[in-house]
């Protein structure tokens, strides 16, 4: 019995050392992502509290998203807003009400005399800011939205700013079509 015990005791003992090596390759994991989402939720944010949306021209990149009404953003936009029958100060303030009432939202600017929202929305897992502009706007005497979603930092954003952009769109358009 002694060989077949010792033979047991050392697969044993391999056995444990490579569970105590996924643990703690585990906990390494872990702690590295902890700490890549406290660096990620220190990071600034860059914007601009003023954005001439008349002459914007949206980059050409996979990290951001541009709406507009037809006709406005030099055909750069690329997803077509729906016109309002309602005051420019109502559309203001619904989409202001709608921004701050998202998760991990916090505005960074609001001017009620350029009608003109800068908001940031932190990504859920680890923190990287995407900044998000929003402006009401006259169209042929009724008002558009103007929005322009972004990432502050990488090249790609897995779809992330079209979706919130949409998000944005189809919800105000649900609560504003209600209303009226």
């Amino acid at each position: 019995y002694g060989n077949a015990l010792d033979e047991y005791v050392e697969s044993l003992t391999l056995f444990w050392k490579k569970i105590h090596s996924i643990i703690r390759a585990g906990l390494w994991f872990g702690i590295c992502t902890l700490i890549a989402a406290a660096i990620a939720n220190m990071l600034p944010v860059r914007y601009s509290a003023k954005i001439d949306f008349h002459n914007f021209e949206a980059p050409q990149s996979s990290n951001a998203i541009l709406a507009c009404p037809r006709g406005r953003c030099g055909g750069s936009g690329s997803i077509q807003t729906r016109i309002y029958d309602i005051s420019k100060e109502k559309l203001f303030f619904e989409a202001k009400g709608f921004l701050q009432a998202l998760p991990r939202v916090s505005l960074l600017h609001s001017d009620e005399s350029r009608l003109q929202i800068v908001a940031v929305q932190r990504s859920r897992l680890m923190g990287f800011p995407d900044t998000i502009w929003v402006q009401v706007v006259d169209v042929d005497e009724k008002v558009g939205l103007i929005i322009f979603s972004r990432s502050n930092y990488g090249l790609w954003d897995a779809g992330v700013n079209i979706k919130r952009v949409k998000n944005i769109l189809t919800s105000l358009n649900l609560k504003l079509t209600a209303e009226n």
